[in-house]
């Protein structure tokens, strides 16, 4: 199914081309927090006290506003996910989906992915290696925040979204939820950008206009770019991945793909941060 060799070597290309643009991180504008404030972060991450969607829910918009009210570029992805959090919160409690019940689960997953890893990050334990570069971007304040912000998308979007599907052995029958759930987190994006105009003073519109405007990042980069970032080809590769990480044949191959999805798109993503696009000033 999988050409293994072609996909070994297309990691290492593009593993390569992201290390050498890494360069001495300036740290000047990460947040400094007391003893209280670093345990209030780490109980807010632990997600073995996570009780149900409303306790996600609050965590994410706890983090946002302590994350995000100290401008630390390490909020950037709280931010963003909270207001859909709290918008996926909502239509689970309300009973949008036929299987309400595996949706609260996929929501609970979903997040918990995110958490787990800020709680490694907090702790210096290991993180996965998706979540280590978002906190890499986040740590040099030379990044533009919407780079930051960018990459803890695509790292919940294109790696946590399908795991968290395989986690809870999604059926095939779930499909339809599932492009809902979808649905309902793209909905806030105007609200979205709103929280990163008033916490970090960037406009993300263009962005969040359907995950970038085609022809604009075309032009840019390469034909295609958009639709490699678009969030609706994400979410259905992350949709097929989840569903292929469940059969034990097709396991490591269909993290191999993941692997080389995410760092395909954080190439695209490096490509329009150095052409400006990323900067998003208001």
């Amino acid at each position: 199914m999988f050409n293994v060799k072609k996909i070994i070597l297309s990691l290492v290309v593009a593993l390569n081309c992201l290390y050498a643009s890494v360069a001495l991180a300036d740290s000047s504008c990460l947040a400094e927090f007391n003893n209280n404030e670093q345990q209030n972060l780490l109980d807010l991450t632990d997600t073995n006290t996570i009780t149900d969607i409303w306790d996600v829910q609050y965590r994410m918009a706890q983090l946002s506003v302590i994350l995000g009210e100290k401008a630390d570029a390490r909020g950037t992805f709280p931010v963003v996910y909270s207001a859909m959090t709290d918008e996926a919160a909502r239509t689970v409690s309300q009973g949008y989906y036929q299987d309400n019940e595996l949706a609260g689960r996929l929501l609970i997953e979903f997040a918990s992915r995110y958490l787990a890893n800020y709680h490694a990050y907090l702790s210096s334990e290991k993180m996965d290696y998706h979540w280590v570069q978002y906190f890499k971007l986040a740590e040099d304040c030379s990044r533009p925040s919407l780079r930051v912000a960018a990459s803890g998308i695509n790292s919940h979007i294109t790696i946590d979204l399908a795991e968290a599907v395989a986690a809870i052995d999604a059926p095939k029958s779930f499909k339809d939820d599932f492009d809902l759930f979808g649905s309902v987190l793209l909905a806030k994006a105007d609200e979205i950008n709103e929280k990163l105009l008033t916490y970090y003073n960037i406009d993300a519109s263009d962005f969040f206009s359907g995950f970038f405007l085609g022809a604009w990042v075309d032009s840019f980069t390469r034909e295609g770019a958009s639709t490699d970032l678009a969030f609706t080809v994400i979410r259905s590769q992350a949709w097929l991945n989840g569903r292929l990480l469940q059969r034990p044949l097709f396991y490591f191959e269909t993290k191999a793909v993941m692997s080389l999805s995410f760092y395909n798109r954080e190439l695209l993503l490096l490509n329009l941060q150095n052409v400006g696009l990323l900067n998003a000033a208001p």
